[in-house]
C-alpha cells in the first residue's frame, strides 16, 4: 500500500498510542452488559482480535496514528489486502476510542445501516436515548437531515475525541442515499469525531471541501 496526505490539522494533536495489550480491546472501561445491544448485532460492532503470528506494518500502522487528525482517512485495497488486519492493529494501539462498525450487504439501507452506526457508538460509549433514530422512522426524512442531526447528537453525547470505523464500505457505496447521507455527516461531523472507511474501492462521494481543508488523507494498494 502507498500513503496519499494531504497535510493539515483540525487540532495540534497525532494519535496518542497506548502500550499493547489484548488485541481487539479499547482503553476506556466498557459499558455494563445490560446497555449493550443483542450478541449478533455486537459481533458487529467489536474490533477484530489479532492473530498471535500476526505481522505488524509498522509504516502504515504509523501512518494511521499520524493521519488520526483528519476528518477522513480512506483506506482502499482489494480484497486480501488485510486492510481490517491492518485497522485492528492500529484500534489495539491507539489511546483514543474506537467505534467500530463491519458493514453489512444488508445496511444498503439508510435507515437501518444510521441503526447500526448508532448501535457501533453505543456499544462503545455507552447506551443513551438517540433522536436521531427516532427521525428515521419517520416519513420524509432525507439522507442529508439525518447526516446533520446525527452530527449534532454526536456533538451533544461524545465529549472525547475519537474514530468511528467503517470496514467494508464497498458493500454499500453505490447506493445514492447513503452517500448522500455520507457527503452530510462530512460536513456536519463535529472536532472530536473522525471517520475512518476502509472497503476495496474508493467510495464515490465529495472530497473537495475537505480537500480544501486540509481534512482527508488516505491509503491505497497503487
Amino acid at each position: 500500500m502507498t500513503a496519499s496526505s494531504r497535510a493539515g490539522r483540525s487540532r495540534p494533536i497525532v494519535g496518542r498510542r497506548k502500550r499493547p495489550s489484548q488485541p481487539g480491546t479499547n482503553s476506556a472501561s466498557e459499558p455494563s452488559a445490560d446497555a449493550l445491544p443483542a450478541a449478533p448485532r455486537l459481533a458487529r460492532y467489536t474490533i477484530p482480535r489479532l492473530s498471535s503470528d500476526a505481522l505488524r506494518r509498522a509504516r502504515l500502522v504509523d501512518f494511521l496514528h499520524e493521519s488520526v487528525h483528519n476528518k477522513l482517512i480512506l483506506l482502499s485495497a482489494a480484497a486480501g489486502y488485510g486492510k481490517t488486519s491492518l485497522l485492528a492493529a492500529f484500534a489495539a494501539e491507539s489511546d483514543y476510542p474506537i467505534a467500530w462498525l463491519q458493514i453489512s450487504e444488508a445496511d444498503r439501507d439508510l435507515a437501518g445501516l444510521l441503526a447500526h452506526i448508532v448501535g457501533a457508538l453505543q456499544a462503545r460509549f455507552g447506551r443513551r436515548p438517540s433522536a436521531v433514530l427516532k427521525l428515521a422512522a419517520q416519513a420524509g426524512a432525507t439522507p442529508v437531515a439525518l447526516a446533520t442531526a446525527l452530527g449534532r447528537e454526536i456533538e451533544a453525547t461524545i465529549d472525547e475525541y475519537f474514530v468511528l470505523v467503517l470496514d467494508d464500505f464497498h458493500l454499500i457505496d453505490s447506493e445514492p442515499a447513503i452517500l448522500a447521507f455520507f457527503d452530510g455527516l462530512l460536513a456536519h461531523l463535529p472536532d472530536q469525531a473522525h471517520l475512518v472507511v476502509a472497503g476495496r474501492t474508493l467510495p464515490p462521494l465529495r472530497y473537495s471541501g475537505l480537500a480544501a481543508k486540509q481534512q482527508i488523507t488516505g491509503l491505497s494498494e497503487e
